[in-house]
């Protein structure tokens, strides 16, 4: 499972959130096929992982992964550095390092907020198809330069099953 790569750069940032944007209109029509949640203890440390684990068995049709985080509406960071690994049914494992883009760089969060509480909703990966059958576990893992990192209180992994339609 390869995950999208996100840059710093603000060119990036705008085209994600207007493929969450477009990718949330739609899938609000829809319920998620499998959703799971994770909690972190505050503060949010390298060796406290977000842990997700689901049973795949469908191959065949194609799926949107979000990532619904929630965060503190005082965090102050305008972005996230994590390491997933995914584990496969065979036991094989995968990494990325990706950019998690929760702020617009100006102060503002790109989620809904509530007091003190934020959620938004990342796309991890987009219109993919599983390739095996049976249990995957994705755990997150923060990877930023501080060794703590305070406001994050968890997260839900959500998969959207999506039309078969080709992509254009």
């Amino acid at each position: 499972m390869y995950f999208l790569r996100m840059k710093s750069n603000m060119k990036y940032s705008l085209i994600l959130a207007l493929l969450t944007t477009v990718l949330l209109f739609t899938a609000c029509k829809q319920k998620p096929t499998i959703v799971v949640e994770s909690k972190v203890n505050s503060p949010w440390t390298y060796d406290n992982p977000m842990e997700f684990s689901f049973e795949v068995s469908d191959t065949t049709n194609f799926n949107d992964m979000i990532l619904s985080l929630n965060h503190s509406s005082t965090f102050s960071y305008q972005n996230i550095y994590v390491k997933i690994n995914t584990t496969f049914p065979s036991n094989e494992i995968t990494e990325d390092i990706i950019s998690l883009n929760i702020s617009d760089g100006k102060g503002s969060f790109l989620g809904n907020c509530s007091g003190k509480k934020c959620q938004i909703d990342l796309l991890l990966q987009e219109r993919f198809r599983f390739d095996q059958i049976g249990q995957y576990t994705i755990s997150i893992n923060q990877n930023g330069r501080d060794k703590e990192l305070e406001g994050i209180f968890g997260a839900e992994l959500k998969i959207y099953q999506v039309q078969n339609q080709p992509q254009k």
